[in-house]
């Protein structure tokens, strides 16, 4: 009888568990012997190389998303590991500028529309100008020192000087 080699009895040991992991829907890939990757892109740690209890508690778990409820997500039917075209995920995440907002359309209904503090003046300056006995240069302004007919009569200032 031939000698067996140890490495390849070891590989065909591996080989056999990772077929194990591979009869759960979730399963994605191995990572090394004692982490696997579910679907749902979380990594799990295995108590001991190749036991599958901590991966049968994530997918029972709320953590799995592809199996809350018994309902299985989309993530399912998609391939985590690689994206479909072949890009990079960074690319995904490159910041673009809103292309819609600077219409003519959208210019004319901000400038005509009445907001209430729409580009107008700070109210600091509008109640020192309204009001320069109370709030001198050197007192900083606050509406907690105005009664109610100066606090309307600011409001009104304010809404009639927004843009």
């Amino acid at each position: 009888m031939a000698p067996v080699h140890p490495s390849h009895t070891q590989n065909t040991n591996s080989d056999t568990c990772i077929s194990h992991f591979r009869s759960f829907t979730n399963f994605d890939k191995m990572i090394d012997s004692k982490t696997v990757q579910c679907k749902c892109g979380v990594e799990v740690q295995l108590d001991r190389p190749f036991k599958i209890t901590n991966f049968e508690r994530h997918i029972n778990s709320h953590n799995c998303i592809l199996g809350v409820d018994n309902q299985p997500s989309l993530y399912l039917f998609f391939d985590q590991s690689k994206n479909a075209q072949g890009e990079r995920e960074e690319e995904f995440l490159e910041l673009l500028p809103c292309t819609g907002l600077f219409g003519d359309l959208y210019t004319e209904y901000a400038t005509n529309s009445s907001a209430f503090f729409g580009g107008g003046k700070k109210p600091e300056v509008i109640g020192k100008t309204i009001f320069p006995d109370k709030f001198s240069q050197d007192t900083p302004f606050s509406r907690k020192k105005l009664n109610k007919d100066q606090t309307q009569q600011f409001n009104t200032a304010l809404q009639a000087t927004a843009t």
